[in-house]
């Protein structure tokens, strides 16, 4: 569930006026999490604009220390009150993963009303609505990215119906009891 943004700043120690970015994954530097491409798409960006929080099992910062962005890394997270600050924290969560399941990060980040920013070509992409429930880019492609990035900061920009259609996307299709549900419905036809 959703913290109040700057009670969950102020709870993980993080004061900026930059827009919150996050990023975070059990393995968040391998290749197929888009590591590459999102370390492409920030360098498409004014850096200074910009605060990343990150989590996950880091091996190295010096990507990130070498491109100059403000960040914090929690590195591998166990608490769930935390993990909820985080995500509460940040203005996105971004997804750039070009091969992945379906991972919990997202539907994390959507509770939190946080909106997800990932590619169209993806298990996220096939559960997420642009504009309605998250924001996509069409191809895996970092110029795509950092401008999606860039768009959806403007200050003129709402995303707060994006951040409640999400949060109710998760609790509506993807709870526990929806999804005990669908598989007793799907018990019911198959033993018709």
């Amino acid at each position: 569930f959703p913290v109040d943004k700057q009670k969950a700043r102020e709870k993980i120690k993080i004061r900026t006026q930059k827009k919150i970015l996050i990023y975070g994954s059990q393995n968040p530097q391998a290749k197929r999490k888009g590591w590459d491409i999102l370390l492409q798409s920030f360098k498409n960006l004014d850096l200074s604009k910009y605060y990343l929080i990150i989590f996950g099992s880091f091996w190295s910062h010096r990507s990130l220390d070498d491109l100059g962005i403000e960040y914090k890394s929690f590195g591998y997270i166990k608490d769930v009150s935390m993990l909820r600050h985080i995500y509460s924290a940040g203005d996105f969560f971004l997804a750039p993963a070009i091969q992945d399941g379906w991972p919990k990060t997202f539907g994390e980040s959507l509770l939190c009303q946080t909106p997800v920013i990932s590619f169209k070509n993806s298990a996220i992409g096939d559960v997420l609505t642009h504009n309605e429930t998250g924001y996509i880019v069409e191809n895996y492609d970092s110029n795509e990215l950092s401008n999606m990035i860039k768009d959806l900061s403007k200050p003129s920009m709402d995303t707060s119906i994006v951040q409640k259609n999400g949060r109710n996307l998760i609790l509506n299709h993807y709870s526990p009891s929806s999804i005990a549900k669908k598989y007793i419905s799907l018990y019911k036809d198959i033993y018709k």
